[in-house]
Parts: structure tokens; C-alpha cells; sequence
């Protein structure tokens, strides 16, 4: 119980308990959260970690807090920023999570709203790099309870924030995990496969074997052996930091994707689940974007519509509210002499065009 010598004291009417208790600590965190403009300091920490295990039903919470029109998020920073030591990750940084990280909010009604949530813990100035020096460094004094949260916290945060994924600080931390055990075997060893601690050092001696032009023959091209990242703008070695839609430098890129070898000789990630999801995600988007990419830079004859010229834009759509619609442009090209419209399927609507200029620069656009 906290004293009010350490400034988490409680009032008269909070230590009753009880249902008084509970609706004074909902009125307090419900003032906290819609007024903006409401002083917060060491002292609102309690009633309004109160506030938050008020809730029975925790989605609520995550509606409450993730509400552009209230200040959760603010509040949440506010909360957050007043850690001072490893101790106070137990006394604040615990009761957050353990209302957020529930099996409640994990369903896939409420991951979207969980995951903002969590996007704003993680984005708290100071927190990772706090967590990363002072807490790990005085991990053993910490419960069971609070070194499994925050663990799993990471885990959520690596699989929906690429920031997170790629942050030496995460990898720090779960570094630290990992030496220390004092945390779950199976979710440590989770943290570490999504943020690619560990790789495998064949990917490293093939690429040095590449820049000695001592390639193994078993390798097709010299670019399977190079691990991923840095062909393009998404191109990445972490298969979840991919987006899903090409980008036009993408499209543009003249080279070869990095693909798996069946094989394994340029596999690069040390964990068996891991490595699979990689594979079969790099495969299967290959499919699709490597046709796109070829009907791009080497088009048949038949899929080039020539003299393109624009007649007209607008910028106004009438399913687009004011201000977010994108902007249309009216083309008039030259039509295939011996094109049925009645029987094939040239400019399908939301296809994939690409205006070019003498194959010396391209735009993507999309087709209505």
C-alpha cells in the first residue's frame, strides 16, 4: 500500500473501498480523460490507474482511451512520465498493461483499438530507452508478473509497430530476458524470433563469399545469397516491415527480389517458425508482384495503349468526404483496332496502370 509520505496517498473516501470507492475512482479518471485541460501530477496517478481496473469490461476502456475526442492518450503519457526508477515500473507500468493485455481484448473485435493503445505506450518519450538501461539493469528485483508483462507488451508492440521491430532498445531488453531467464522460455523466445535477434550466420558468409566472387554454385544468382534489404524502398530483411501493396520504386526496380532457396544455402533467420512465415510470405507476394513488375518493364504488345494524354482532373468524389478524395485525372489514348469491349477485360476497373514516358520514368495509377 502506498503512503502518502511517497506521494501515491490515498483520500478518506478511496480507502473505504467498496462501490463508493469504485464510482469515485470512475468520476476521477473520467474527468481526467475528457479535460484536456486538467493539471495532472503525481498525485492523479492512483485515482486514475484506479480508474482503469474500475472497468469490467476492458474493451471499454480501449474505446475510452483510444476516443480521438477524449485525452487518453495524453493521460497515458502524462502516467507514464512520472516513472522514476525500476519501482515505479511495478507501481505504473503494471497496472496499465495488466488492464490492456488481457485475454478480453485480444480478440479480433478489439485488437485494432488494443493495438493503438499500445502504439501509444510504446511512443511515450524516454519509456524505451527508461526500460532498456535502469530497469533491466535491476531486472532480478522485479515480480514474476511485471517482467511477463512487459515482455509480452514488446511482443505486441513488435508485431504491430515497425519501429518497435527494429529498435536496439527492444533488443536490448530482450537480450536481457533472455540471459537473466526470468521470464517465460516460450514468450522470450517469441520476442526474439519477431525482432530477428538471432541470425543465422550463413547469410553473413555468403555475402562475403559474393564480394570474393566465391559464390557456391548451388546459388542461381548472386542476389539470392545477398540477404534482403536495401534493393528498394520495401525492400527489408523483417518480412512483417513489407507493406503489402508495391510501392512504385517497387515496381520500378530492375533487379531481382530476394527470394528463399529451397535449398536453405541463403537462409538467414535462425528460427524455424520464423524462417517458414518468411518463406511463404516472400513467395506468395512474389507471385502477384513479380507478374505486376514484368507487365511493367517489359509489357506485351497488347497491354500498351499508346498517346495517352490527360483531357481533365478533378479532385471531388461523392464517396470521399471534403478534402480526402484523391486526385483523378481524365485520359484519352488510342484504342486497339480489334478491342470487343463486350468480350475482354482491358482497363478493368481498380486495375494497376502505369503512365509512362518513353519507359524513362513511370506513375502508377489505378484505373475507374
Amino acid at each position: 500500500m502506498y503512503t502518502r509520505r511517497s506521494g501515491w496517498g490515498r483520500s478518506g473516501r478511496e480507502g473505504r473501498g467498496g462501490r463508493g470507492g469504485h464510482q469515485h475512482s470512475r468520476r476521477m479518471f473520467n474527468k481526467l480523460v475528457k479535460d484536456g485541460n486538467a493539471s495532472f501530477d503525481l498525485r492523479d496517478v492512483q485515482p486514475f490507474l484506479e480508474g482503469m481496473s474500475s472497468f469490467d469490461s476492458k474493451p471499454e476502456l480501449l474505446t475510452i482511451l483510444s476516443d480521438n475526442r477524449n485525452h487518453g492518450a495524453l493521460r497515458l503519457h502524462d502516467c507514464l512520465s512520472m516513472i522514476s526508477g525500476p519501482r515505479c515500473v511495478e507501481n505504473i507500468l503494471t497496472p496499465i498493461l495488466s488492464n490492456i493485455l488481457v485475454k478480453e481484448t485480444a480478440r479480433p473485435l478489439h485488437k485494432a483499438r488494443r493495438n493503438m493503445v499500445i502504439n501509444v505506450i510504446y511512443s511515450t518519450p524516454g519509456l524505451m530507452e527508461f526500460l532498456a538501461s535502469e530497469w533491466t539493469d535491476d531486472l532480478e528485483r522485479s515480480t514474476g508478473d511485471t517482467i511477463r508483462l512487459v515482455c509480452e507488451f514488446l511482443v505486441e508492440s513488435s508485431l504491430s509497430i515497425v519501429d518497435a521491430r527494429s529498435s536496439n532498445e527492444v533488443k536490448t531488453i530482450a537480450e536481457r530476458l533472455r540471459t537473466t531467464k526470468l521470464c517465460d522460455d516460450d514468450l522470450v523466445h517469441r520476442l526474439c524470433a519477431i525482432v530477428q535477434l538471432d541470425k543465422e550466420v550463413g547469410a553473413t558468409q555468403a555475402l562475403a563469399a559474393i564480394e570474393k566472387d566465391q559464390a557456391p554454385t548451388v546459388a542461381c544468382w548472386g542476389s539470392d545469397l545477398r540477404p534482403p534489404g536495401g534493393r528498394h524502398d520495401n525492400d527489408h530483411s523483417n518480412f512483417r516491415d513489407i507493406s503489402l501493396v508495391p510501392t512504385q520504386d517497387e515496381l520500378s526496380y530492375r533487379g531481382r527480389s530476394w527470394l528463399p532457396l529451397a535449398s536453405g544455402e541463403n537462409a538467414f533467420i535462425s528460427d524455424p517458425e520464423q524462417r517458414l512465415l518468411d518463406k511463404n510470405f516472400r513467395l506468395l507476394r512474389e507471385d502477384a508482384v513479380g507478374a505486376m513488375r514484368e507487365n511493367i518493364l517489359a509489357p506485351r504488345p497488347s497491354k500498351v495503349w499508346k498517346n495517352a494524354r490527360i483531357i481533365g482532373a478533378s479532385c471531388q468524389h461523392a464517396f470521399n468526404p471534403k478534402g480526402t478524395a484523391p486526385l483523378y485525372f481524365l485520359m484519352q489514348l488510342d484504342p486497339h483496332k480489334s478491342i470487343d469491349w463486350k468480350k475482354q477485360r482491358s482497363l478493368p476497373n481498380d486495375g494497376l496502370i502505369v503512365l509512362s514516358n518513353e519507359r524513362t520514368s513511370h506513375v502508377m495509377a489505378s484505373s475507374e
